[in-house]
Formats: structure tokens, sequence, C-alpha cells
């Protein structure tokens, strides 16, 4: 790993700041992307006082401009990446008939576009010099479907489809593609959603359980570095095979 550089989206928080967190001491360069620049810049520095080196740059991934100047400053600066963490992402839960339309534009913009984008401006590249590793964090979502995140859902199957296709495209190359799908992820963004009235109700409607209980029960999702310890792993496999997906299941949705 010593020397390879990764690019890793939504890192200043959550499951990017877990998997930034096992990175920074494995001789990996960091480029740390996120919207806000003070969170990064004291991530960046974290990173620092392990012995880690990276660059951190604020842009939001569902900017498709201001993600071809962040690629160009990347390649500028330190090369084309070898891994590219697809991790930014939205969620919410809600009956689908209520029509929160601003809420689909956000899970659109982020996990679809804002991961196209992202892929977008480093796959070239990537593919000229015949090396790289795209690496999504969709969500078990992808695979099995949940009432109350129909819009999600429809997200994260999108990956799934559109990732099997690029694959296809890529098959004579060295790039590699793995989508890793975890299940619930404690951070403060699931605190927050579970705190929300109006998602707490749609889930308990929707027959996803009391938000209380999740709550009550966080010791039992995966943490933030558990995902970091995976991305590793998958980093680190060989040339000989190729991890396509892999479902990171939280224990607590196996008692719910």
């Amino acid at each position: 790993m010593e020397g390879k550089i990764c690019v890793i989206t939504g890192a200043s928080k959550g499951v990017g700041r877990g998997i930034v967190r096992q990175l920074a001491d494995k001789g990996v360069y960091l480029v740390l992307l996120a919207r806000g620049k003070e969170a990064l810049d004291e991530l960046l520095e974290e990173v620092k006082s392990v012995g880690g080196k990276g660059m951190a740059i604020p842009c939001s991934i569902s900017d498709r401009e201001g993600m071809k100047a962040m690629a160009q400053k990347v390649f500028d600066e330190v090369g084309v990446p070898d891994f590219l963490v697809n991790n930014a992402g939205a969620w919410s839960f809600q009956d689908f008939c209520d029509n929160d339309y601003e809420s689909w534009d956000w899970m659109i913009d982020v996990n679809i576009r804002g991961h196209l984008n992202a892929i977008s401006v480093f796959l070239p590249a990537m593919k000229k010099e015949n090396k790289g590793h795209i690496i999504n964090i969709t969500s078990d979502s992808e695979r099995v479907p949940f009432p109350g995140v129909a819009v999600y859902t429809g997200t994260k199957f999108f990956m799934d489809g559109c990732m099997q296709a690029l694959r296809m495209e890529l098959k004579n190359t060295k790039i590699k593609i793995t989508n890793i799908l975890p299940g619930f992820v404690w951070t403060d963004g699931l605190e927050k959603t579970l705190r929300d009235p109006v998602q707490a109700k749609a889930m308990k409607e929707m027959g996803l359980g009391d938000p209380e209980l999740f709550i009550e029960k966080k010791d039992l999702m995966i943490q933030p570095e558990d995902l970091g310890v995976t991305v590793y792993d998958v980093m680190k496999a060989g040339d000989n095979y190729y991890v396509y997906d892999m479902m990171v299941r939280d224990k607590l949705q196996e008692m719910i």
C-alpha cells in the first residue's frame, strides 16, 4: 500500500471518517473530499499526527464542474489515483405517497449523480494507465429492499446494475470495481435520522421497528471503523482474484 493514492468522498464524518482513520497509518496517500473545509482540515491533521500523508479538497460530489476541477488538482499534484472510495451517501425514511420530492432529488443527486461524477472524473485516466480500483460504499438495500426507503433503495439498485455493466466494459483491463453493502452503521447522521419525528414515525408505520430500540442497541450496529477494516481488506486483494461485492450485515437486524 505504500505510496498508493486513495480518494475518499464524504471523508469528513461518519463512515468516511472511519475509513480514513483505518487507512491513515497504512502508507496510503489520502485525498479527502467533503463539503466542509474545517472538518476536512481537522481530519487531515489527524492523519498527519499518525504519520500519514494526504490532502484535503472541499467539494460537493453533486457539483460536476467542481468535481472536474478537483480531479485536475489531484492529477497535477499527486497523479492518477490507485483507489476511489465512493462513500458519500444520502437517505430518508418516508412514506412514498408523501411525495417528498426534495428528499428524492437529494438522494438521486448524491447516490446516483454524485457517485457517477466521482467515477467519471477519474476512470478515463485510470483506464489510460490500466490501473485502479473503485470501491463503492452502497447498502444492503442494494440487494434487499425495505419499505419506507423506496427511493433510497432504487438508488442502490441503480449502483448494482450500473457497476455490473461497467465491469463488462472494463473486462480486458486491470481496473476493479467493488461494491460494499453495509447494514445499519452507527453514525451521527443515522442518530439524527432516528431522532427525527417525521422519519421515526415513518419507520414505525412501515414496520421497520422502533427508532428508540435502534438507539438503545447501537452497539450491535456496524461502526464506521469496521467498514474501514473492510475497505482496507478489499484494497489488499491480490491481482489474481476480484471481490465484486461484499455484504456486511449488522447484528441488530438479526434481532428485530
